[in-house]
This record gives C-alpha cells, sequence and structure tokens, in this order.
C-alpha cells in the first residue's frame, strides 16, 4: 500500500518503528455488508464454476429464481449479482463465492463507483477510525460519511487517506456557523460501501455518535492501538497552542461519552501513563439553557506528557507543531 507519510522520519526516534509494520488480518466481513453491493469483474470466476459444474443456465436460472437471460448476463458480466444473490449461487454450486471475493481482494461496486476495502488492520486504518470517532460522522442515510476540522491541511490529509485507502475521491467544502469568524472544513465522502465497511467492521452507528467504543479488533491489537488513539487525540485532543507562553503544558481530551473516556484513560494507563481523575465539564450555550456535560481525559505531570509524546503522539499538522515546542521544552 502506498505510504500515507503519516509519521515524519524524525519524530519519535525513541519509538519501536517495528511495531509500524504490523497489519492485523480482518475476517471476512462481507458477509455483513449491505446485500445491494456488488463484486467488481466477477464474471470471470462464476463462468469458470459454472462450466465446470455441469449445470445449464436455464437450471441454475431456476433454483436462484431470476430469468435464464438475467442469469446469462452475470456469466458474461453484463450485470452484476448483488451479495444477496452471490450468497444464492453459492448455494447452487456449493462454493463460496463471497469468500473467493474477500481472499482474492477484488474490489466492489455500487451505482458505477468501484471501490477497494482492506482484507487487513494497519496503522493508517486504526488512525483513520480513531479520527472518525473524534471529528467525523457516518450519515444516517448510509449514502455518505466525513469529517471536519478547523484546519484545511488535516482535512487535506484525510482526503488522501480516503483515497489511498478505499481508492475514491471526496470534496472539501468550507463551512461557516453563525458565530465562527473563520471557516471550519468539511470532507463529504459519498460511497455507500465504505459507509457500511466502517459501521459493519467496527460497530461504529449511523447519524448522532452514541454509546462510544474502542471497536474490538483495535483494542485487542495493541501495536495498532497507540495510532488509533493518536486518530482520536488530532480529532479531539488538546494541547497549548503557544507552549511558551502557556501557564502549565497539558494534553486533554473531551468527550460527552463517560464510559469511552473512561476507556481511553484505561488503554493510556495500559501504556504506562497517568493521567487525572476523570473532570466532569459543564457548558453552557447561547442557543440552550441547558447545560450540557462533558468528560475529559487530563495529563499533567511534565513525565506523563512525554511518554504521551513518545508512545502516542499528534500528527494533525498544527498540533504536531505544538507537540515539537513542548519536546524541545521538555528535554
Amino acid at each position: 500500500m502506498k505510504s500515507l507519510a503519516l509519521y515524519s522520519q524524525n519524530d519519535f526516534k525513541e519509538r519501536n518503528h517495528d511495531s509500524f509494520m504490523v497489519a492485523i488480518p480482518l475476517p471476512n466481513y462481507l458477509y455483513d455488508l449491505d446485500e445491494n453491493i456488488k463484486v467488481h469483474n466477477f464474471h470471470k470466476v462464476l463462468r469458470e464454476v459454472h462450466d465446470g459444474s455441469r449445470k445449464t443456465i436455464r437450471a441454475v436460472a431456476k433454483e436462484i429464481g431470476v430469468h435464464e437471460v438475467t442469469c446469462s448476463l452475470y456469466m458474461s458480466g453484463k450485470n452484476r449479482p448483488r451479495f444477496k444473490m452471490l450468497k444464492e449461487l453459492s448455494k447452487v454450486y456449493s462454493v463460496d463465492f463471497l469468500q473467493i471475493a474477500f481472499d482474492k481482494e477484488f474490489d466492489f461496486i455500487i451505482k458505477g463507483k468501484v471501490t477497494k476495502l482492506l482484507r487487513q488492520l494497519t496503522k493508517e486504518l486504526a488512525y483513520y477510525i480513531g479520527y472518525l470517532q473524534g471529528d467525523g460522522y457516518l450519515e444516517s442515510d448510509r449514502k455518505s460519511f466525513g469529517f471536519a476540522d478547523e484546519y484545511e491541511s488535516q482535512v487535506e490529509k484525510m482526503r488522501l487517506m480516503t483515497t489511498v485507502l478505499f481508492g475514491i475521491e471526496s470534496k472539501i467544502y468550507e463551512v461557516f456557523s453563525r458565530l465562527a469568524t473563520k471557516p471550519c472544513y468539511h470532507l463529504v465522502v459519498n460511497s455507500f460501501i465504505v459507509n457500511s465497511f466502517i459501521s459493519t467492521v467496527f460497530g461504529i452507528n449511523w447519524g448522532i455518535k452514541v454509546n462510544l467504543r474502542i471497536p474490538r479488533i483495535i483494542l485487542e491489537n495493541r501495536p495498532l492501538l497507540s495510532h488509533y488513539i493518536s486518530g482520536l487525540y488530532d480529532a479531539d485532543g488538546t494541547i497549548p497552542k503557544n507552549p511558551k507562553k502557556a501557564k502549565q503544558l497539558f494534553i486533554d481530551v473531551t468527550m460527552k461519552d463517560k464510559e469511552f473516556m473512561g476507556q481511553i484513560k484505561q488503554v493510556l494507563f495500559s501504556f504506562g501513563i497517568d493521567t487525572l481523575k476523570l473532570f466532569e465539564r459543564k457548558a453552557h450555550s447561547c442557543f440552550n439553557t441547558k447545560s450540557s456535560t462533558a468528560w475529559e481525559v487530563r495529563i499533567r505531570k511534565r513525565s506523563e506528557i512525554l511518554k504521551f509524546l513518545k508512545i502516542v503522539g499528534f500528527h494533525h499538522p498544527d498540533k504536531l507543531r505544538r507537540q515539537k515546542e513542548v519536546l524541545a521544552m521538555l528535554k
């Protein structure tokens, strides 16, 4: 896979760079994706299996409940069967077509848009999911997903990552809120397939983010966990904008889900990073008379800040600039 250059060669020399090469095989998730998705250029496999089966097109068409012409179009590639139909064809031929599509790394297609899906959990994908759970979303109509950040350079990085990871293009839009003095940049990715993949494999819900948790497959693979945490902190973490002028150095992350923040706190502790007690933050909005509650994981000790920057670190362009200043001060 093409390098995404998330990590500068000069940053974090103390880290074990062998862990950067770790990739965890994903189980076959195709059975659970939306059944309207199709496999791209799969007709040769269908034709080869059919030719070796001694079955007639008419007989197969009858078994799967379609017209003989439709079945012929499947074999020629002029029409593509959905996952739902591939499951039926698997029964007819006693061949697991979705397993073949997964193992041979076929791409996928819906409405003419070809998309690739990873068969391994890489450090880039772990970071991507962490950032998505912070400043991203999955649309409830399942047709798209996206990210938002006040720094265009970070959103551009996520756009490039989307292209490398999934082979699809996306667009960045400037959005102004009622009180904002500068725009927020939104990346919109129109992909039904990737939306289904992210929700299915990582258990992320559509629409409003509720009951956030670290995806189990990431939580159980420690070498990739720090990259996921880095993505989450790039999205919702804070570090002084001007470290040399700050009264106190700090690294915090704040979200509304208390259990999720407790989980992040435990993960940091497992890395040997000590944090303060979960802090309850109350906020009031001029548009809402009710106060909202968020929970904050706080790092204040200089020794723990140094550990965090060495083990997890930031890769957001502006936060990376601040991080370098903090590291210089701590050294």
